[in-house]
């Protein structure tokens, strides 16, 4: 533990990003290892302070000759990458747009434009703005996963059986309108017969307790008497 310290900090010098990644696995070894704690909330409570700061910090530490110049610019893009659409914050932005122009039912798999020299590099972890391009539906703190076949709220993963995740994507991808129970039947099971109506209504069941105790969710699904359902997209 004694030699993390030099080690991250000769690191930090050639290269920040991995000498913060030390340093943050450090710090969480020492935190569970020592049983005073006072000592890490102050740590946080810096942190906090420097990452607020962060330009007028870093600035300094680049006249002291602790950081590099490329390293101050990143920092600064960082804090606020619209001030340099040009440059370096040019991935971030295209990123961003990526992500708001996929809406909220996405553009579908193979549609993204942003992928199309838009965006520099969208092989590296910039490839999550692709998959919201193309395959996230968001709704609210509601989003479903198209490729992983998962829903999460608020970043939990719902555990949603196959049936459950089905009934729940094809209402939230025609939102604010009746479905009927023929049309979510067929939906389903590729043939509807009569019979399957009762089938229909228990795997809409099994999501909705689910849902149970979650006010947002519980209300998106409504029941149209002796129609179908009617997923609500927005107002809850």
């Amino acid at each position: 533990m004694v030699l993390l310290g030099p080690l991250a900090l000769f690191v930090t010098l050639n290269n920040l990003s991995s000498g913060i990644i030390i340093c943050g696995i450090a710090f969480v070894m020492m935190f569970v290892a020592c049983k005073r704690k006072w000592p890490f909330i102050l740590v946080v409570a810096a942190l906090i302070v420097v990452v607020v700061f962060a330009p007028p910090v870093a600035i300094a530490m680049e006249k002291a000759g602790i950081l590099h110049s490329y390293q101050l610019s990143r920092i600064l893009v960082w804090k606020n990458p619209e001030a340099y659409p040009k440059s370096g914050g040019y991935q971030v932005l295209q990123g961003l747009y990526a992500i708001g122009s996929g809406g909220l039912l996405g553009k579908g798999l193979g549609q993204s434009i942003q992928k199309l020299s838009f965006l520099p590099e969208p092989q590296n972890d910039m490839i999550f703005a692709v998959i919201c391009e193309e395959l996230v539906l968001t709704i609210g703190n509601l989003s479903i996963d198209r490729v992983a076949h998962k829903a999460f709220y608020r970043e939990q993963d719902l555990c949603l059986a196959n049936r459950e995740y089905e009934v729940l994507l094809y209402l939230a991808e025609h939102p604010d309108r009746d479905i009927t129970f023929e049309e979510l039947g067929t939906a389903l099971f590729g043939v509807y017969r009569e019979s399957d109506r009762r089938s229909v209504m228990v795997n809409v069941s099994r999501l909705r307790k689910r849902f149970e105790g979650n006010y947002e969710l519980e209300n998106r699904i409504e029941t149209v008497w002796s129609k179908g359902y009617r997923f609500l997209k927005g107002g809850i």
